[in-house]
């Protein structure tokens, strides 16, 4: 798996092209959950800056820096919902994912760099 050409998407986004995939992610593959993934599926978010994603980031992530966490949070859905966050080596997605549990998100796991992302296959 490669990195993927850069599109900025948002949550929104994101749950529009599952819902319109018939519950498939942008990778094509079948959810187990149905039409619900488009409103409780898993969100990979990269929280490297901008410019960072702009030159490679995992496939369906979207960018949400470190720094507009907080003020974005109200896109990211229900607090049980699965997240993904990632950055370049995993020091600020820790960050992230502690900033993630102190607003109550309780489903958030730490992809760790994106070389890990990449070869985890996520």
């Amino acid at each position: 798996m490669g990195l993927t050409a850069i599109e900025r998407k948002s949550v929104e986004d994101l749950d529009r092209e599952t819902a319109a995939s018939g519950g498939q992610g942008a990778s094509g593959d079948e959810s187990t959950a149905g039409d619900e993934v488009a409103a409780d599926g898993p969100i990979v978010i990269d929280v490297r800056t901008p410019m960072e994603f702009t030159m490679g980031a995992y496939p369906g992530a979207i960018n949400i820096s470190l720094d507009d966490l907080p003020s974005r949070v109200s896109e990211l859905g229900g607090p049980e919902r699965e997240i993904v966050v990632y950055c370049a080596s995993g020091a600020r997605s820790a960050y992230a994912q502690r900033v993630l549990a102190q607003l109550g998100y309780t489903n958030v796991r730490n992809g760790g760099g994106l070389h890990d992302m990449m070869a985890a296959g996520v």
